[in-house]
């Protein structure tokens, strides 16, 4: 109930938003230990947020011992992926190690992750640049509404990445 209290309060569903409401019910539902409730307000920590200070001192341990709680490990994976990649978290940076964590949340349907994922295969952050690899994930991301991939995916057909140059594909993809 306090997650869900949480969400209702930090989105103003049904009520007006209040930020303060919101982070203090996150913290009573992660005190309570239940799962939803320490993932949210670990990644709040971590990120932080309009309400809730970052904190990462705070936040790894909890993120870490997330990854135990099956579930909540595939949103989470997540997280400890590009904290990892990126050396935080006390973690020394390694993009291969983070990235493969990361993909654990890819394959198990988080978009967040998948577009990552594809953004590591474009740019060649954790290895070599794999365009089709990128497309792949970005499909994958785009399948479940995100915009960025939506955008990306246009792009490719404007560009002719790995796809022929199509502007009547690209639009369709820039209209979603």
């Amino acid at each position: 109930g306090f997650n869900l209290l949480y969400m209702i309060f930090a989105n103003g569903f049904g009520v007006p938003k209040d930020g303060a409401k919101a982070a203090d019910y996150l913290r009573q539902g992660a005190k309570a230990g239940d799962s939803g409730a320490r993932l949210n307000y670990a990644i709040s920590l971590y990120e932080g947020t309009d309400f809730i200070a970052r904190d990462r001192d705070r936040a790894c341990p909890m993120m870490v011992e997330l990854l135990k709680d099956e579930s909540v490990q595939a949103l989470i994976a997540h997280q400890v992926g590009l904290a990892m990649a990126y050396g935080h978290c006390g973690f020394k940076a390694n993009p291969e190690a983070g990235m493969k964590t990361v993909e654990i949340a890819a394959n198990r349907g988080v978009t967040g992750a998948e577009r990552d994922m594809a953004m590591s295969y474009e740019k060649g952050f954790a290895g070599a640049v794999d365009p089709l690899k990128a497309l792949e994930w970005y499909e994958k991301a785009a399948s479940h509404g995100d915009g960025y991939s939506l955008w990306r995916l246009g792009m490719a057909y404007v560009e002719g990445t790995v796809r022929p140059k199509d502007s009547a594909k690209a639009v369709k993809y820039f209209q979603q």
